[in-house]
């Protein structure tokens, strides 16, 4: 009687790196959010300046992003919504692709394969230009306080 020999378990490194990269992304979200929560950007100035509005003194799509966060996550959405209403209209845009991705991870899908159709991000992309002119017009609803 011959001895099967069993084969090792064939390991996906590429997977587990993959899930690993998405649990250390997870934690770092979880730590910027509790660092944005505790420390208000207007007030303290540890926060990344906006090289675009330093260099040109226009402000860009995200201009604001960061106190209209703030304020949010302290329950004042009026606020944030004066400071940038794109970034507040695109966090769930970001949840959804945040599943789409942890999905696709989960899933073992090739990586010549996108979680998120290329059209939809030239869409997000050409609202973002569109905001970023139309914030940088004299018109007051579309610049942020503060600025």
């Amino acid at each position: 009687m011959r001895w099967a020999r069993k084969k090792p378990p064939i390991i996906d490194t590429r997977r587990q790196s993959r899930l690993w990269l998405l649990w250390g992304a997870a934690l770092g979200a979880i730590i910027g959010v509790f660092v944005l929560y505790r420390y208000n950007p207007a007030e303290n100035h540890f926060y990344p300046v906006c090289l675009f509005h330093a260099s040109t003194g226009l402000e860009c799509p995200g201009c604001g992003g960061l106190r209209a966060i703030h304020l949010l996550l302290h329950g004042d959405v009026s606020g944030a919504l004066r400071m940038n209403p794109l970034v507040l209209l695109l966090i769930p845009f970001g949840f959804w692709i945040g599943i789409r991705v942890v999905l696709h991870a989960k899933g073992g899908a090739r990586s010549a394969c996108s979680p998120v159709s290329i059209g939809l991000l030239w869409i997000l992309f050409g609202v973002m230009i569109v905001f970023g002119v139309l914030r940088n017009l004299p018109l007051k609803h579309f610049k942020p306080m503060g600025l």
